[in-house]
């Protein structure tokens, strides 16, 4: 087996992995959370596809979304994300704080490893950053849900999982 085929069987394994996915995920989605609850109280960060995020008008939410996986020989994968804010009372301004301060957040932070990762998850480093993905493409991802648009972030995370996973 050559080097460039082992690397391609490692990385659909490690896809496989039964944890690193929803693993890497919570810790987006904690590191979120735990910063955005001082500026935003009450607000939410969820994990919905955009047909399913609940949108009573009543509270603040981020919703951080895995629309693809791709494997990476060199990391071990890479996670695509859609970034959403939803504020209460549909307020937009409120919407786009939300978004921004996210934003600014990832920037500030754009690896996680250590104790912001689950023990025994499989991931030994989330390395994230702003993706530049074309306009159509996000309507794309809209219109397969049947949601209107809503201003949207788009994150890759590339997720360096441990050997053993």
């Amino acid at each position: 087996m050559t080097a460039s085929s082992n690397a391609g069987s490692r990385a659909a394994d490690v896809v496989s992995a039964p944890l690193v996915l929803a693993a890497a995920t919570a810790a987006v989605r904690d590191l979120l959370q735990n910063a955005l609850t001082a500026d935003f109280p009450g607000a939410v960060v969820s994990t919905h596809t955009p047909d399913r995020v609940p949108d009573d008008g009543l509270q603040s939410r981020l919703n951080l979304f895995l629309f693809r996986v791709a494997p990476d020989a060199e990391t071990g994968m890479t996670l695509h994300y859609l970034l959403t804010a939803y504020a209460a009372e549909d307020d937009q301004l409120t919407s786009q704080r939300l978004l921004g301060r996210a934003a600014g957040l990832l920037q500030e932070c754009p690896v996680l490893s250590g104790a912001a990762l689950a023990t025994g998850s499989g991931v030994r480093q989330i390395r994230l950053s702003a993706d530049d993905l074309p306009i159509e493409r996000l309507f794309q991802l809209w219109t397969t849900f049947r949601s209107p648009y809503r201003l949207s972030l788009a994150y890759r995370a590339q997720v360096v999982v441990d050997e053993a996973t």
